[in-house]
């Protein structure tokens, strides 16, 4: 384990079979551990998963993985020499900012993040994995592409969006000023807020449906509102755009898919 404000990390290994894994740790401090920072991860194939705990500083694990590479013999003996893999993580920190960097964007990397529960994220990744976060206080930026999102016992306020996958997000408070967006194309939406939440909603589904359990007042002219005869969800149709509020309006949430369906829940 290495304590360090600024560090670098190279691993050099040979794939010996079939599947492989090769991780590493390292542990940033920051420069003031009782103020709020942030963390930002952009990986191109890899998943992330960041956990917000009772700590002063960061904790990376990141690990490697890689399929077989066979070496081949020629018909004279002499055998072909397989380049290493290098494997290059870098973390960053200046002023309770961390910025964490791939090498290879062709690597497979599985990130594990600990950081202080106070913490702003700023995640995404592309390919070969999903973006969990859970149990943090801040405003989250969160991007996906071909893989889902969750975020689990969060705080503050989110902007999340991603292509080809599902999107969940349970917060336990929201900030009462920040508008907040989660989209996503080929997926389902599915978002819960205290029940004591004010805000303006803007919904859309394209080919599924619009379901909660609040009390939301649709805006006039929209179509009424569907009550479902079990579990007590309600079911609003319209083909564009749908707009209404909740506990007498607030900062503006929306939640569109195209492939799925958009589900706003409130908190027991």
């Amino acid at each position: 384990m290495k304590k360090l404000k600024s560090v670098i990390i190279t691993l050099l290994f040979l794939y010996s079979g079939t599947l492989i894994a090769q991780s590493e740790q390292m542990t940033v401090s920051l420069t003031n551990p009782a103020s709020p920072g942030i963390l930002q991860v952009s990986l191109v194939t890899g998943s992330i998963h960041v956990i917000g705990t009772k700590t002063n500083d960061v904790k990376i694990k990141a690990e490697v993985k890689g399929e077989k590479k066979e070496s081949s013999t020629r018909s004279d003996g002499l055998r072909r020499i397989t380049s290493n893999n290098a494997f290059e993580l870098s973390a960053e920190e200046k002023n309770n900012t961390v910025s964490v960097r791939t090498g290879n964007p062709n690597q497979h990397i599985i990130l594990t993040i600990m950081v202080p529960q106070n913490f702003s994220l700023k995640l995404s990744t592309v390919n070969g994995g999903n973006i969990i976060a859970e149990n943090v206080n801040g405003d989250s930026e969160i991007s996906n592409v071909n893989g889902g999102i969750k975020l689990l016992n969060i705080s503050g306020s989110a902007v999340a969006n991603t292509i080809n996958g599902s999107l969940t997000a349970n917060f336990l408070t929201v900030n009462k000023e920040a508008p907040m967006a989660f989209t996503s194309l080929n997926g389902t939406v599915d978002v819960t807020f205290p029940a004591n939440t004010k805000a303006n909603l803007k919904l859309q589904s394209q080919r599924g449906e619009l379901l909660s359990d609040f009390d939301i007042v649709v805006s006039k002219g929209e179509p009424e509102v569907l009550r479902y005869t079990d579990g007590g969800m309600k079911k609003i149709k319209r083909s564009g755009w749908t707009t209404g509020s909740i506990n007498g309006g607030g900062p503006e949430i929306m939640l569109k898919t195209m492939n799925g369906d958009v589900i706003i829940r409130k908190s027991k």
